[in-house]
């Protein structure tokens, strides 16, 4: 029981780092447009960003960071149950 909500403390703490790099990305232009010729900064968006920079866009709270990192939990929770019964119904045979 204790590696599980072990695990699920590292899926959240993953998944909310990951969700607000994503969201940098997406809001600072990383990715290009659907426009003709379009084309996306790529990781140089990075370029001019400090340490603190850095750390406060890890760590600032966002609606998609933390919608993300419930469906990431649910997700988890859910994979969890299907192979805890997977476990104990492979152990009775």
């Amino acid at each position: 029981m204790k590696s599980s909500k072990i695990n699920a403390l590292i899926v959240v703490l993953t998944s909310y780092l990951f969700s607000n790099l994503a969201w940098f990305l997406l809001t600072s232009g990383a990715f290009p447009g659907i426009e003709t010729g379009a084309y996306g900064k790529g990781f140089s968006v990075f370029s001019n960003v400090t340490f603190v920079e850095t750390i406060s866009l890890l760590f600032t709270p966002t609606v998609f960071s933390l919608a993300y990192v419930v469906l990431a939990l649910v997700g988890f929770v859910i994979v969890s149950k299907l192979l805890g019964k997977v476990k104990r119904s492979s152990t009775t045979l």
